[in-house]
């Protein structure tokens, strides 16, 4: 075997080793147990107020959460590399925000993305509620984030009632909003 056949040969079994840790770790083989699955909500009612946090509004504002206070509010993560994301931007949030938006605050959060690429997905999915920039992913972890789309939901005091990793139905959302803050979609 020549040296060069030797090298492919010997990067296809680091990418094959590589790729099948990265499906047992997907699997759940290397996680810990307790950790929160993609597509589930985990309660979070024991941490902290999130009213001191803030974000860079879409127009430029530093903006506080603490300026929706007594209003229950969804905070969604999303971004223009995470097609599920987009989805459900327009196909769930926006029809709910319709719904509800007079009782329940709706934040979307762009997660490190370039401004141009944020806004261009804004004007694509045509989405009204308000929407801020976390461009190195600091809220993300701070709310727990662990996959793509992320959303949060937070009561009038502050409370972080559910974090849901995993895109959401309109229907989901829905039923979310009537569980967790007692909203229910017109």
């Amino acid at each position: 075997m020549t040296r060069r056949a030797t090298a492919v040969a010997g990067l296809a079994l680091i990418a094959a080793i590589g790729l099948g840790a990265g499906s047992a770790a997907l699997l759940g083989f290397f996680d810990d147990p307790a950790a929160p699955r993609p597509d589930t909500a985990v309660a979070s009612s024991d941490r902290p107020s999130a009213m001191d946090t803030t974000f860079e509004h879409f127009d430029g504002r530093i903006v506080r959460l603490g300026d929706w206070a007594g209003t229950p509010m969804v905070v969604n993560f999303w971004a223009s590399w995470c097609p599920p994301c987009v989805a459900e931007m327009s196909a769930a949030f926006e029809p709910v925000h319709q719904q509800v938006g007079d009782q329940v605050a709706f934040v979307g959060l762009n997660l490190q993305d370039d401004a141009d690429d944020a806004f261009a997905i804004v004007r694509q999915t045509g989405v009204t509620y308000d929407l801020g920039r976390d461009p190195v992913g600091e809220l993300f972890s701070a709310f727990g984030g662990i996959g793509m789309p992320t959303t949060v939901f937070i009561d009038e005091s502050g409370v972080v009632k559910e974090t849901h990793t995993g895109p959401l139905t309109q229907g989901q959302l829905q039923q979310q909003i009537a569980d967790s803050f007692g909203v229910e979609a017109r």
